[in-house]
C-alpha cells in the first residue's frame, strides 16, 4: 500500500465537511499527530505531505489493545 490520503478523505473520514476552514484545522492536526508520533519514538518523517493532493504515513503503525 501507498499509504496515502487525499485531503477529502481525512477530512471525511473525521467527520467534517469538507470546507476551506476543515482543511485548516487538517493541517493543524497533521503538525500535532507528527510531533506525537515523534515523542512515542517515531523516526521523522512520520507523514509527508503531498503538495496539491494530501498526505502519505512514512512509517508503519500498530496499535495495541491494553
Amino acid at each position: 500500500k501507498n499509504r496515502r490520503l487525499e485531503h477529502w478523505q481525512i477530512i471525511e473520514l473525521s467527520g467534517r465537511s469538507a470546507d476551506e476552514g476543515s482543511k485548516n484545522a487538517l493541517e493543524v492536526q497533521i503538525v500535532r499527530l507528527r510531533k506525537r508520533l515523534e515523542q512515542a519514538g517515531a523516526v521523522a518523517p512520520t507523514i509527508k505531505a503531498i503538495r496539491g493532493s494530501g498526505y502519505q504515513l512514512c512509517i508503519a503503525v500498530e496499535i495495541r489493545n491494553h
